[in-house]
Formats: structure tokens, C-alpha cells, sequence
């Protein structure tokens, strides 16, 4: 007996020898909330991965109610394969990689020999030399950069020509003829100015300047220095959002006048801006716009067609023209936007798609990670903490109502109201509303958080984590305070950063102490071994460790 006990003792003396040695030196994968969610949204989509045997690719699904399948940036392959190529540059990690060529593969055999969807940067050839564009910078392979190439041929055989300039019709006899970002000229004239850059074939820049040409015949003049821009080529109103009117031809001529220095494209730039100025509605919170110069109810809020992108597009305009109307004025739509968010604890928020609706989506484009990701854009104009609370609010939220069919999966619902005369509720695959998109916001804030060394977390009240007995020989209580309701994920790992168990997943924890306990044993409930173990907790878009230490 007095052997046994003197070995214990000294298993023990080592155990905490090596436990104070270790204070300092172990890391651990995946150390933010947001990039592991990102990771989840990944490993989902990973397993919703269809293969395309004729030509060695990916495809995925709409949604896992729905098996349609397209290339696209908006609801197919391009647009999940940008998000694998953005987790890749995040993590280094080369399986990424090769499911965003696997989805290239996919991608330009459905568009070169079944069907090229049109010519949009929604869905079609646009949309397709950009996402080929996008491999060529991260890989520099040279077949990428001429498959871009593929589709710009195909472009300037299919355009239409009109005085001295080029638009571009969905088919021949499709009645609707497009200008702006999503559908348009403009989108598939910021395609040429991007093969331009990557090329330097000045026969591109001639391209997307005839795009221009040809959209400044559908303008809408409010005064002899603001302007609106047409939908349509057969509207009488100017459409001020993003997909198709003002604010999106804004990234457009911003393009433009960086790569070639003309003033005119400034000049245009200017007119716009004026003309979103001119439209701002002045609220007792702050700016909004409406959909169209006629319009004169409700205020849509949401990135695709909403007041987050006017806002982002005049910081835009600001960094170009250095006019503090333009500032003010997104400061103005901006704390409108933070007046709109809802809570649903103290640091998770969500908004509505209208202001004066109860509907909610999810996605990057019409969801909460539409105004998320917005607020990490206007961050990185206008430094101010408030926007990253936003940001980390609106991912909090998406976190706390993730789905996770495994562990290491997580996916969202497109839309959470209770009823709906639109698509049934589905859990989709695709950067428009769907965990491609998602996973794209939450790398976004991922990055800014990791580069801010000076942000102040949303709250000056500390999460605490404490365990006892520590060290503890069958169980220990793992006890954490929060300042208000979070959403909190509590695991364990070991020293070499391997998960050994998920003690807490999304769970929401209250205010004050909360009490776990640990009974030394893994996910499948078999006893671990003697070590030092860590406990980590994830709450308030922070990371707090604890090491702890089991002796049998």
C-alpha cells in the first residue's frame, strides 16, 4: 500500500511539473468561434458535395430539399467554391483547395457544353470568368486565368450593340434588359475590368468601357449634379439598391476610375453619390433609402437591395471624392441600422429584411449576414467599435440558431419566420442565402477581428471559467459567468489540441454562474486517461481556456 500510494504521489508531482511547464506553450486549432463555425458550415457542405464523373467535379444541391443543381455564383457551385478558396486562404488548408478547383471542373464543363445560363454575374458567364479568375490569384495557374478568358469570348460574341457601346440580353427574345450590378452591364463590365488587371489585354478595359457607354443612356437625372441609374432600359424611375440600381453602378465606377484615371468616370461616381445623398430619408434614428425614386413606404435593410450596401457605397464614394457629405451621410445610414437590430440577449442581434416587417432571413445577400458582413465593410472605412458590436451580434445570433446534423457540421435555415407565402424553409448550400454565404461573413469577421490588435470587445464585463477540484481524480465542476444571456460552447481538449469532448454546443446560458460537469470521459463516454486536460469556452465572441488536470 505504501508503495502504490508513493507512486500515485509522484505520477501526480510529474503531472503538475508538466501542467506548470505547458502554461505558456500549447495552442490549439480553430482558436475563434467564427472561424470553427466556418470550418462546421465547410465540413456540411463538404458532405452535400455531388460528383460530376463527366468531367472530374463538384456540384452541390440547392438545399437539402431541393436537387437542383447549377454553377452560378448565386445559389451554385462558384459561389460555394469562393467560400472554399476564402477558408483556404484563411487556414492554409489544402483540402479547400482542391474542392474549389473540383467545383472549377464542374463549373466550365456545365457552362461550355450544357448550358452557359446566360450572361449575368448572378448566373451566368460572368459569374463564371470570375470565379475562375478568383483560382487564378490564389494558384497562379495559367489554366485558369485563359478559362477566364473562355468567358469573355463568349461575352463579345453574345453582346448587343447600341451607338457605341455593348448590354447584353438572358436570350434573344427576353423582353427584360438589365444595367445594373447583379443581372447587368455593370456586373459584367466589372468581369472585364478584373481580366484586365490579371491580364493587362487593354482589349477588356475597351469591353467594360462599352458597358459604360451604353448605361449612361438610362440614367435618371434628379438635378444638374445628382443622378439615378434605370433597372430596366424601360423604366422612368431610378432603382437606388444595390443588385440592380445606384449603389451597386458605384463599385462599378469606382473600378473604373482607379484603373484608368478618368475623370469622367469620377464625375459619374459623383453624380451617383449626390443622387443617394439627395434620396436619403432623414429618420429620428438616421438614413434610409427606399427601393426607387417613386417610392414612399417602408425601408428594405438587407445587402441585396437595402440601406447596408447604400451605406457601404457611399463610404466608397467618400474614399474617392474626400467629401464629408458622403461620410456623413453613411455615419447617418449607418446608425439607422443599429437602431434596427433586435435583440434577442445582449450580444446577439438580428434584423428584419423590411423595417417594418417581422421577416427574417439568414443569408449573406438578404439575411442577418448581409448586415454583419455590412458593418465589417464599414469598418474597414471607419474605424469604429460599434460596427464590429454589430457584426459580432449578427454572427452570434446565426450561431446560436445553427443546425449541426454532426458535431462537426453546421447549417442554417434560410428564413425563421413562423409562416411564409414564399419557399418552403430549406437549409441551402449556396453563397445567396445559404452556409457558403454564411461561412463567407464569418471569415470576414474572423479577419478583422485577427487584425484589430486594439478592438474592445462589446462588453467591459469579463467572461470568467474556473473548474474545482483541480486537480480531480473522477469529476470536476466546470463553473463560467457571463455578463448577460450567450449563446456557449464548452469543450475539452487535450494538450495536443484534440477535441475530446463537447460538454456545451450553441447552447443559450444565462446570466450569472452556470455550472457543467465533466465526469473524465470522451464522446463516447469512455473513461480518459491521467493528463492535463483544457477546457475551453466559447461565449460573447470570445475564447477563454483552462487548464486542468485528471490524476487516477
Amino acid at each position: 500500500m505504501k508503495h502504490f500510494f508513493f507512486q500515485k504521489v509522484t505520477i501526480s508531482i510529474l503531472i503538475l511539473f508538466t501542467y506548470a511547464q505547458l502554461t505558456i506553450s500549447v495552442t490549439f486549432p480553430y482558436d475563434e468561434i467564427y472561424l470553427s463555425a466556418a470550418t462546421k458550415a465547410a465540413n456540411w457542405l463538404i458532405s452535400m458535395a455531388r460528383e460530376e464523373r463527366t468531367c472530374d467535379g463538384l456540384s452541390w444541391p440547392e438545399s437539402n430539399s431541393n436537387s437542383y443543381r447549377i454553377p452560378g455564383l448565386c445559389t451554385g457551385a462558384a459561389g460555394i467554391g469562393l467560400f472554399f478558396l476564402k477558408l483556404y486562404e484563411s487556414t492554409g488548408n489544402v483540402l479547400y483547395l482542391e474542392k474549389a478547383k473540383l467545383a472549377a471542373n464542374y463549373i466550365y464543363h456545365e457552362h461550355k457544353y450544357v448550358n452557359m445560363h446566360g450572361p449575368d454575374w448572378f448566373f451566368g458567364a460572368a459569374s463564371g470568368g470570375d470565379y475562375f479568375l478568383a483560382l487564378y490569384r490564389v494558384t497562379q495557374e495559367e489554366d485558369y486565368l485563359n478559362k477566364a478568358k473562355y468567358f469573355a469570348y463568349w461575352l463579345y460574341n453574345s453582346k448587343y450593340v447600341e451607338g457605341d457601346g455593348y448590354y447584353w440580353k438572358h436570350y434573344p427574345d427576353f423582353p427584360k434588359i438589365y444595367t445594373g450590378i447583379a443581372h447587368g452591364a455593370a456586373g459584367i463590365g466589372m468581369f472585364f475590368l478584373s481580366l484586365y488587371e490579371h491580364s493587362q489585354d487593354s482589349t477588356y478595359l475597351q469591353y467594360a468601357e462599352k458597358a459604360f457607354n451604353w448605361m449612361s443612356n438610362y440614367t435618371v437625372r434628379f438635378d444638374d449634379t445628382a443622378i439615378g441609374w434605370k433597372r430596366l432600359t424601360t423604366d422612368n424611375f431610378a432603382y437606388h439598391l444595390w443588385c440592380g440600381g445606384s449603389t451597386g453602378i458605384i463599385f462599378f465606377f469606382e473600378k473604373l476610375y482607379k484603373i484608368t484615371g478618368k475623370e469622367i468616370y469620377k464625375d459619374y461616381l459623383k453624380q451617383t453619390a449626390n443622387g443617394l445623398v439627395k434620396y436619403a430619408v432623414q429618420t429620428s434614428h438616421g438614413s434610409a433609402w427606399h427601393y426607387t425614386s417613386h417610392s414612399t413606404s417602408g425601408f428594405p435593410i438587407v445587402y441585396c437591395h437595402g440601406t447596408s450596401s447604400t451605406v457601404h457605397a457611399l463610404y466608397v464614394a467618400n474614399s474617392i471624392l474626400h467629401d464629408s457629405k458622403y461620410l456623413d451621410c453613411a455615419r447617418s445610414g449607418a446608425e439607422w441600422l443599429i437602431n434596427q437590430k433586435q435583440y434577442v440577449y445582449q450580444n446577439a442581434y438580428y434584423w428584419t429584411y423590411f423595417d417594418n416587417s417581422d421577416w427574417v432571413e439568414t443569408g449573406l445577400l438578404t439575411g442577418v449576414a448581409s448586415i454583419g458582413y455590412s458593418f465589417t465593410k464599414y469598418y474597414e472605412y471607419d474605424p469604429n467599435s460599434k460596427y464590429i458590436d454589430m457584426a459580432q451580434g449578427a454572427a452570434n445570433w446565426l450561431l446560436s440558431i445553427a443546425n449541426s446534423p454532426l458535431d462537426d457540421q453546421m447549417r442554417w435555415i434560410n428564413f425563421t419566420s413562423a409562416t411564409s407565402s414564399m419557399d418552403e424553409k430549406a437549409y441551402y448550400t449556396g453563397w445567396y442565402h445559404g452556409a457558403a454565404g454564411i461561412g463567407i461573413f464569418l471569415l470576414e469577421l474572423h479577419a478583422v477581428l485577427d487584425t484589430t490588435e486594439s478592438y474592445i470587445p462589446i462588453t467591459d464585463t469579463f467572461v470568467t471559467l474556473k473548474n474545482y477540484p483541480n486537480p480531480f481524480h473522477t469529476y470536476t465542476s466546470i463553473e463560467f459567468n457571463l455578463p448577460y444571456d450567450s449563446p456557449v460552447i464548452l469543450e475539452i481538449y487535450d494538450v495536443l489540441g484534440k477535441r475530446i469532448k463537447t460538454l456545451v454546443k450553441n447552447q443559450i446560458c444565462s446570466k450569472g454562474i452556470n455550472t457543467v460537469t465533466w465526469t473524465a470521459d470522451d464522446c463516447s463516454h469512455t473513461p480518459v486517461t491521467s493528463g492535463i486536460y483544457v477546457i475551453r469556452l466559447h461565449a460573447n465572441g470570445r475564447t477563454v481556456s483552462q487548464k486542468t488536470v485528471l490524476i487516477k
